[in-house]
């Protein structure tokens, strides 16, 4: 690997953006505008902390809004320049690539961030703020920019420019929506703040001494990693830093890949993404064995943990289904390469589901037996059940969309979201109209329910589905049936794409 101080993506970006000009502007309105606020703040009270928590905030909002723009534009763009072939032809590996567009797309945002930086450092000096605080306080900040970075430059490598856009401005929502969550993440996670304001409520209120949580006391700034609390920064610092490295890997699998072919990680990969992020949930989700004070409130039961995680899983295995499936290109390239399909063709991605699921299920398994403390209150068959047909109907959602992504339609996956809601609207509907939605009406009409709302079995309670499993059961075989009737039109459809023999070649009379 290239040193980024020699990568050429890197030093490229640096002389188109740092001009001695750009250079000379940047600074002086930079110190202007800080001697402007630091003057018009004066006559306020504990003026100091509020000019630092300021420029801490300006510093926040450059480098995450400018780098992001900066970085989300870094490959989009070359598709519109017609230089997108460059990055597949230059000598440079994918990772110093990406690494050099990851850095230095965003360096006038870190130049600027780095202006901001003398006024920080006083207002934190006559505001009496600790300066290891303030360090700590830019050691989050460069994580999570870095983080944020990354996924923008994943964005920009898989997606038109307007997608880019699109995606910038969801990353946006969800930052704020992590940002203004506070203390309540701790009603589910033991984590502190995890989003974009984190940075500046540690320089303002932090501390770096680890207290146990108790009934009475609870930090911000502790969380606690199965049952051991341990100091909010390092467990940032590596939440985000694990981030950008699945980015770098998918990065690094794609970067120099034709678009119609980019696949962002292998089975495998995605089935380590989903056992990681499990292990995550597992290692920081409150069974109340861990003494901490929202523990004492929730009074969780077993059932309820397993409620979560199932929901938590369901929409992790639907998103792993969603990033394995191949469009049309993909599999007729796969099928040339191999000169046929192999038997895991049939009904993909529903293997990968299914051996993530297996993985996840001895993870939840292995967890819930060794809680102590917490209310055992778990119908284990109706649960069973329910985490059946469940994953059934995310594989029958999956072999539909990968069969309509192998046709020859314009925007296979548009027109297959279009098909499965107008079905999952039509179910609703007459679930509603024939009064069998929920509650006590799946006792006294749960013929329908199976057949058109097999989804409603998630807010279904244990003595509600006890009298009535017959007709349940009946709809999990259906559901079945028809996961294998779109897994076989799959497999018919994909049987297109594969080579026809050549024919013998003719020879001449002269050559026999």
């Amino acid at each position: 690997m290239i040193p980024l101080w020699s990568n050429p993506e890197f030093i490229r970006n640096c002389r188109a953006q740092l001009r001695p000009r750009r250079v000379v502007l940047v600074i002086s309105i930079t110190a202007l505008l800080s001697f402007v606020v630091a003057y018009s703040m004066k006559v306020e009270l504990h003026w100091g902390r509020q000019y630092m928590v300021l420029a801490l905030s300006a510093q926040l909002f450059i480098l995450l809004g400018g780098g992001a723009i900066a970085v989300g534009q870094s490959i989009s763009r070359e598709r519109e320049r017609n230089t997108f072939d460059f990055q597949r032809v230059t000598q440079l590996s994918a990772l110093d690539l990406a690494l050099g567009k990851l850095f230095g797309a965003p360096v006038l945002a870190y130049f600027v961030t780095a202006c901001l930086v003398p006024p920080v450092v006083f207002g934190a000096i006559v505001g009496n703020v600790p300066l290891d605080l303030l360090l700590g306080s830019y050691v989050l900040m460069l994580a999570l920019a870095v983080a944020v970075h990354a996924v923008a430059l994943l964005f920009s490598m898989s997606a038109t420019q307007r997608g880019t856009g699109l995606a910038g401005i969801g990353l946006a929502l969800f930052l704020l929506m992590a940002s203004s969550a506070g203390d309540r993440s701790r009603l589910v996670f033991d984590l502190g703040p995890l989003g974009p304001s984190a940075p500046v409520q540690f320089a303002d209120t932090g501390s770096w001494q680890t207290r146990a949580p108790s009934p009475t006391v609870s930090s911000d700034w502790t969380d606690v990693f199965f049952g051991v609390p341990v100091h909010h920064v390092p467990v940032f610092v590596l939440l985000y830093g694990s981030l950008t490295l699945w980015c770098l890997l998918a990065l690094m699998r794609n970067l120099k890949k034709d678009p119609a072919v980019v696949e962002l990680f292998s089975p495998a990969q995605s089935v380590a993404l989903l056992c990681y992020a499990n292990f995550l949930a597992v290692a920081f989700y409150m069974f109340g064995d861990v003494g901490h004070s929202h523990a004492v409130e929730k009074q969780q039961s077993l059932s309820d943990a397993l409620h979560f995680f199932l929901g938590m899983n369901l929409a992790l295995l639907y998103l792993l289904g969603f990033a394995l499936l191949r469009n049309r290109e993909q599999m007729r390239r796969r099928v040339h390469r191999l000169g046929g399909f192999k038997w895991t063709d049939a009904g993909w991605p529903a293997l990968c589901v299914l051996c993530g699921a297996a993985i996840v299920a001895a993870m939840v398994i292995a967890r819930a037996t060794t809680a102590e403390g917490v209310k055992h209150d778990l119908n284990t068959p109706f649960v069973a059940f329910q985490a059946i047909m469940m994953l059934v109907l995310i594989l029958r959602d999956l072999c539909f969309f990968q069969w309509m992504n192998l046709r020859r339609v314009p925007r296979p996956m548009v027109l297959g979201l279009v098909f499965l809601g107008v079905f999952y609207f039509c179910g609703s509907l007459i679930l509603s109209v024939t009064g069998a939605g929920s509650g006590a009406a799946h006792q006294s009409n749960p013929f329908l329910t199976p057949v058109l709302g097999p989804w409603q079995v998630m807010g279904m309670l244990s003595y509600e589905w006890a009298p009535n499993t017959g007709p349940w059961f009946a709809g999990l075989a259906l559901q079945i049936a028809a996961t294998i009737c779109f897994a076989a039109l799959q497999y018919k459809q994909a049987e297109d794409l594969r080579p026809s023999a050549a024919p013998a070649p003719v020879l001449l009379p002269a050559q026999k």
